[in-house]
This record gives structure tokens, C-alpha cells and sequence, in this order.
């Protein structure tokens, strides 16, 4: 903790069934992470302040329990696209840095 502003990786579950994976900046998921929605949506990308904000990719199962993706730029949780700052590859290797976050957060124990 550096000035009352904690960062970490951690794993966040919900009573619902939601799940994050990531890091988080003052208490809230910023930085690199994955969220797995109870309704089989999976985002892994950039966070800011508990948003889908920057580079990303989301998975949608479809009803054959194939996937359908979406890669580029997410903006106060809402997909923009793939466009010149994210373009789909930039996305996807966002998407790997938050596999990588998310890994390190389901590592992270807290001791006494």
C-alpha cells in the first residue's frame, strides 16, 4: 500500500457466478484481467476503474457451444472496434498480458 492506494492481483467472485481474474487499482479492476461472465461472455483485456477500457478480446458462446470473438478497442465498457491505436492483433496479444494477469492472480495468497 503507497498513499492509501492499493494495487493487486486477485481473484474477485461473485454471488452470481461472475468471476475476474486480474489486477486492480484502488480497489477497483484496472489493469490487465479477465472476466467471465455466469452467461458464458469472457472478456480478457485492459481495465479501468471496473470498466472493459482499451484493447481486448470478448467471447461469446454461442448455442452450439462454439465461440463467436470480438478484438479491438473497448471504451468505458462498450466495444468500439478494431481501430488504428487497436487493431485486432494488438487486441489479441492484450488479451494474452491479461491470461498472464489473471494466472498471476489465481497464484496470489494472502498470508497471516
Amino acid at each position: 500500500m503507497h498513499d492509501k492506494v492499493c494495487t493487486l492481483s486477485g481473484v474477485l467472485k461473485h454471488s452470481n457466478g461472475d468471476r475476474y481474474e486480474g489486477e486492480f487499482f484502488n480497489g477497483k479492476m484496472h489493469g490487465f484481467g479477465a472476466y467471465t461472465w455466469r452467461n458464458g461472455i469472457i472478456y480478457r483485456g485492459e481495465w479501468e476503474a471496473n470498466k472493459r477500457s482499451g484493447c481486448g478480446v470478448e467471447l461469446v458462446r454461442n448455442h452450439d457451444g462454439s465461440f463467436t470473438s470480438r478484438e479491438g478497442q473497448f471504451m468505458n465498457d462498450t466495444f468500439i472496434g478494431p481501430v488504428m491505436a487497436c487493431p485486432a492483433s494488438i487486441a489479441v496479444a492484450r488479451a494474452a498480458e491479461a491470461d498472464a494477469a489473471a494466472q498471476k492472480a489465481r497464484a496470489f495468497v494472502l498470508k497471516d
